[in-house]
């Protein structure tokens, strides 16, 4: 989980909120899909003007969201939509509410090592939070996670847990919100010790370029860092950004000292 910027909502939602102030999130999603002719309902830019904004990362265990069949990105609610849990305010149709997220391992097709049995288990992300209002323990993407320092450490086989540089006011609710949101699962270890070791091979491969001596091996970190902690021209980042940034650690932090774009 990293610092996620906090986009514009679309005017569409807007409208139709204006018009249909008491309709549940799946009204909403139901009667504004994609036409038959092609044309772009809003749900889908609600989605993309989320996506967007983080990066193209699910704003909880920053696995790339891209569009089904392959992926199935998702509107997360960071409180709860039902609006029986909430009277007088819909955070159904809130946009400052919304923010996007992966399947949660529970149903990528084609399964690209997605989702690993047993599902109830492996489960992540909104998927493990379910219906449940954990807002006031999980830290959330868009407030409470700051640039730097880091809460997060990684090792070489995906587990996750929380730094010890991590700010002593943080370290808690980072805690709840592994457990919460399971981000130590067995299917994100699986994919984050997988994206360890292409990280491994990435510098191994430029060093190979670059020539077998200490200063290549110097240039080929910076090189990579840059490649996997930089934006795409299409303004996406690297799944498992943080991750990456653990990987490379001192070198890491210097670059994005130089390099707060990412954080926008």
């Amino acid at each position: 989980m990293k610092r996620i910027g906090t986009p514009v909502e679309p005017p569409c939602l807007a409208a139709w909120r204006d018009e249909h102030p008491d309709a549940t999130w799946d009204e909403f999603r139901n009667e504004n899909r994609d036409a038959p002719n092609g044309q772009r309902g809003c749900a889908k830019e609600v989605l993309e003007t989320l996506i967007h904004a983080q990066r193209g990362l699910c704003a909880y265990c920053e696995l790339s969201l891209r569009e089904v069949p392959s992926h199935w990105p998702q509107v997360e609610h960071w409180h709860p939509k039902d609006p029986a849990q909430y009277p007088g305010h819909n955070w159904g149709l809130d946009f400052s509410n919304f923010m996007a997220a992966c399947e949660g391992g529970e149903k990528a097709a084609p399964d690209l090592g997605r989702s690993l049995p047993p599902i109830k288990k492996t489960k992540h992300c909104g998927s493990a939070k379910g219906n449940e209002d954990h807002t006031a323990v999980l830290l959330d993407p868009r407030r409470d996670v700051p640039q730097t320092p880091t809460i997060w450490r990684f090792d070489p086989n995906g587990g996750i847990a929380v730094s010890p540089d991590a700010p002593q006011a943080h370290k808690a609710r980072a805690e709840q919100t592994i457990t919460l949101l399971n981000l130590d699962s067995p299917v994100l270890r699986r994919l984050r010790k997988q994206h360890w070791i292409e990280l491994e091979n990435d510098v191994q491969s430029v060093w190979e370029e670059l020539g077998d001596s200490e200063e290549g091996y110097r240039s080929a970190v910076a090189k990579v860092t840059a490649e996997r902690l930089g934006l795409s021209p299409e303004g996406r980042l690297d799944q498992f950004w943080s991750t990456s940034r653990a990987f490379f650690e001192d070198i890491a932090e210097a670059w994005l000292a130089e390099h707060p774009e990412v954080f926008a």
